[in-house]
């Protein structure tokens, strides 16, 4: 039987096989196979997805197929729409339809909803600042919406990743940290039944496993399988939790995390 790989195959590092790693190969569909004896092993799962669409995020969502009123068409001669910049942010992290028609949703909701942001955030203001109430700018919820997301389908972009895009789209030269952000934003989240607080294990799984991996190391099904399993073992946070099996899991697999 003939197999052909995918150019700049490299070496799959595997216990399930009797023969040596150097007979695994990577098929074009991406199939991580012994050429020794045939024996399927598992699949490449560090590729990406391709996200590849005929249209945008922005070209979806905007206004059109409905008819307006003759004054609102002056939104079209505004430079920048928060939708377009939004749309922008999500194209530069490589986001499925999926996550970023879910993350829009999450900032559309908190941007629409002006009178219970304000009642939100009064709440947990000092009284002596309440003369200058705080405003959440859409960076600080666009940035909020697509890490909930990503969290939510365990797409493995970074907290820095998501910043950087928020902050190049909407043209900012800062954004507070992750954690203040979810400070700022919880709140008024809370007050609108938006969900952020389940169970993230995967996507931490997957952010520490992108950082730990080397570039040439193919990862089989069963290795983050056992990542979990121990994870589910250990006290903490999410992220703490994938953090330390992730390094257990690759120390076993002998990569050198220093």
């Amino acid at each position: 039987m003939v197999f052909e790989t995918s150019p700049g195959a490299k070496q799959v590092m595997t216990d399930n096989c009797v023969h040596k790693s150097e007979y695994c190969i990577i098929t074009t569909t991406h199939e991580i196979v012994c050429k020794a004896c045939g024996a399927v092993l598992g699949m490449d799962n560090s590729q990406e997805m391709s996200t590849e669409s005929t249209i945008n995020l922005f070209q979806e969502i905007a206004a059109g197929c409905k008819p307006v009123k003759l004054e609102s068409c002056m939104r079209i001669h505004e430079p920048k729409l928060s939708s377009s910049s939004f749309s922008n942010a999500c194209n530069k992290l490589n986001l499925s339809r999926c996550v970023s028609l879910d993350a829009w949703g999450i900032f559309a909701k908190l941007t629409k909803n002006s009178h219970i942001q304000k009642e939100a955030m009064l709440k947990v203001q000092n009284p002596k600042t309440i003369q200058n109430p705080i405003r959440l700018s859409n960076g600080v919820i666009a940035t909020f919406s697509i890490f909930v997301s990503c969290r939510r389908f365990a797409v493995s972009k970074s907290e820095l990743q998501i910043r950087n895009a928020v902050k190049l789209s909407f043209s900012l030269k800062h954004l507070p940290t992750m954690l203040k952000i979810f400070s700022l934003v919880k709140p008024l989240a809370t007050e609108l039944g938006i969900k952020f607080d389940e169970r993230h294990l995967d996507y931490y799984l997957n952010i520490y496993f992108k950082k730990f991996t080397k570039r040439d190391m193919y990862l089989l099904n069963g290795v983050k399988r056992q990542a979990k399993m121990i994870a589910d073992t250990l006290s903490g946070t999410d992220e703490s939790k994938a953090r330390n099996a992730v390094k257990v899991v690759l120390a076993g697999l002998g990569n050198n995390l220093a």
